[in-house]
């Protein structure tokens, strides 16, 4: 259900395949730091993860955070 929504969110908010085409620009995505039990963002420009939503923007990607943090907090299980 969580990636859907942020797949969703993504989309509605700029995002497309055709971005990965460009490697320059930069491909955001989020992830739970366990050290400091934080949602964080990070960037990649080539590396695609598997199974990871990306944001066409650090923003859109913290605007993300913000809508579905407690969902993402339930689903890491804090």
């Amino acid at each position: 259900r969580l990636f859907r929504l942020l797949d969703r969110f993504s989309r509605q908010n700029g995002w497309t395949d055709e971005v990965w085409e460009n490697s320059i620009i930069e491909k955001y995505y989020i992830y739970f730091d366990y050290n400091y039990k934080s949602i964080k963002t990070e960037s990649v420009h080539i590396s695609r993860y598997i199974c990871q939503v990306y944001f066409v923007s650090e923003s859109v990607a913290q605007q993300a955070i913000e809508k579905y943090h407690d969902l993402i907090m339930e689903v890491m299980a804090i």
